[in-house]
């Protein structure tokens, strides 16, 4: 995916000033650093399952309420 096609995760970012942390505490609380948390944030890169499972941990939320779902993670449902 290159910068013209990120798609930024608001719904990550505005979790995080709810709580009103910086990118920084974030960051601190998952054991990345303030740039990865960035880039996650401007939909640069998105975290890996490891880090999925610790933002969801430290938000008290799933992965789809952090838009931190991603195409490959959805599972088609079959017909009866």
């Amino acid at each position: 995916m290159s910068i013209n096609e990120a798609l930024p995760n608001e719904q990550l970012k505005r979790a995080r000033h709810e709580m009103a942390w910086t990118q920084t505490e974030l960051a601190e609380k998952v054991g990345t650093t303030f740039e990865t948390v960035s880039r996650w944030e401007r939909g640069i890169k998105a975290p890996s399952a490891y880090y999925r499972r610790k933002l969801c941990d430290v938000f008290g939320k799933t992965a789809a309420e952090l838009g931190l779902l991603v195409e490959s993670d959805i599972v088609p449902v079959s017909g009866p």
